[in-house]
């Protein structure tokens, strides 16, 4: 049994030796990095069985990928494709909370992706997809594979969570809503940014942002609020974590990742929503302290014992 599956895309990270322009540094650290790819890396080091499904190049660097995401435990189902390559990004890092990412994916292997793609029998041994806007900005087939996944999912009786993990250099606030707003229901698990719900929804308030969240089928509804914490929202329930201790912040880039995979993973072996997002806040902290997007997240039993040591308390749901 597969305890979380997840599709998207993963590139070779080119990230800077120095802060600063790239048009001043000296060179470059390879490494790896996707959103769901880190969301999957993460789960597998919190202990849970995490597979892949993907499409990467015929080329050296789908050969690290694939190497990269074998080794951290994740099943990787990605076919190569030798007449497409794989992506790469380069990392801009000005100051820790202010990074920007440089993507070269139009036309990667992983945009191919498509709806037969995804083996339904594999959809069918997992207790949980998770997904993320990011995979239906990508021009291409990945967004029409994506959502097929999300049907298999719900064919199969899968819990099905999600992030809109909006990136305004893959489209317009505009083009999100448009096609992001009729995925936000029926969901287990909604992990959002709160300015980017807000943004979708058109909503800041908010009661009325959850009562519209819990109309839409939204069975847990996770605003994740960077330094201020999380809120966690389920039918009866209103829950604020308190941020997570931070030493440093060296790279803000995949906490948020991390913090999914923290969330779900809590979730998935039965903690309560203050546990699970107590164990979120603390894996996405541990992300923050590497340049890399991943690197940084402990493994099953440092994790819980970080997250031991945070305290929720109940809010006023008015």
């Amino acid at each position: 049994m597969i305890d979380v599956l997840t599709i998207g895309e993963s590139m070779v990270l080119l990230d800077p030796l120095e802060d600063g322009p790239l048009t001043g540094v000296s060179g470059y650290r390879q490494r790896v990095a996707g959103a769901e790819s880190n969301f999957a890396i993460a789960v597998a080091r919190l202990g849970l069985l995490a597979a892949w499904i993907s499409r990467l190049g015929a080329d050296p660097f789908g050969r690290l990928v694939r190497r990269c995401l074998e080794a951290e435990g994740v099943e990787v189902h990605a076919a190569e494709d030798p007449s497409a390559p794989t992506g790469i990004y380069f990392k801009e890092r000005l100051a820790p909370d202010s990074v920007a990412v440089h993507y070269y994916r139009t036309g990667s292997a992983a945009s191919l992706l498509r709806p037969e793609d995804v083996p339904e029998d594999l959809v069918g041994q997992a207790r949980l997809l998770h997904f993320t806007g990011i995979s239906l900005a990508v021009a291409g087939r990945l967004p029409e594979a994506t959502l097929h996944a999300v049907e298999l999912a719900r064919k199969h009786g899968l819990q099905i969570s999600f992030d809109p993990n909006l990136r305004p250099r893959l489209w317009s606030g505009d083009e999100a809503r448009r096609a992001l707003t009729p995925v936000i229901r029926d969901l287990d698990l909604l992990l959002a940014g709160e300015a980017e719900i807000q943004l979708l929804l058109g909503e800041t308030d908010r009661a009325r942002l959850l009562a519209d969240l819990r109309r839409r089928g939204i069975r847990v509804v996770v605003i994740k609020r960077g330094a201020a914490g999380a809120l966690v929202a389920s039918d009866d329930r209103l829950v604020e974590i308190p941020p997570a201790r931070v030493d440093q912040v060296v790279d803000s880039v995949g906490a948020g990742d991390a913090f999914n995979a923290g969330f779900v993973a809590g979730h998935l072996r039965g903690l309560d929503l203050e546990e699970c997002g107590r164990l979120g806040g603390v894996v996405g902290a541990a992300a923050l302290a590497g340049t890399g997007d991943y690197e940084t997240i402990p493994r099953w039993p440092e994790a819980r014992h970080l997250a031991a040591g945070e305290g929720p308390h109940e809010v006023d749901r008015t």
